[in-house]
């Protein structure tokens, strides 16, 4: 899921104490690279624990999501090869929660049946995707 080319700035970023050691969740991939010279797209901030379902917690998380971005910009400024003028355009519009409350079914897939293709009697379809790169199912 991540990118092998972001890994080396953000470690020499932490090494360095641009990036606080305890942070070192910063990674990510990019999109595109424009022939303009644009990275179109990153995923780089990973934060655990908020409360999806807590306007509080939702608004503690927005605000450190924020500050690593900034830290994140600042580390590819200072490693990675042509980001030396790298602007952040904007953030998201909000935090990205993958979800605050879960279905406690009958039968509750498990990995093991992602990773098989386990088929059911009662399917009503099928979804082409994995357990994403959180290990969440």
């Amino acid at each position: 899921m991540f990118s092998p080319f972001l890994k080396k700035p953000f470690a020499q970023a932490i090494r360095d104490g641009v990036i606080p050691a305890h942070l070192n969740t910063i990674a990510g991939t990019w999109g595109a690279i424009h022939d303009t010279g644009e990275l179109t797209y990153m995923n780089l901030v990973h934060l655990a624990g908020c409360d999806g379902t807590d306007p509080d917690s939702m608004t503690r998380f927005e605000i450190e999501g924020r500050r690593q971005a900034m830290l994140a910009v600042e580390a590819l400024r200072r490693y990675t090869p042509g980001c030396a003028g790298a602007r952040l355009r904007n953030f998201g519009m909000t935090i990205g929660i993958r979800d605050t409350r879960k279905i406690d079914a009958a039968y509750n897939m498990t990995e093991h049946d992602v990773r098989e293709q386990a088929r059911f009697d009662d399917s009503v379809g099928i979804y082409p995707e994995f357990i994403d790169g959180y290990g969440v199912l």
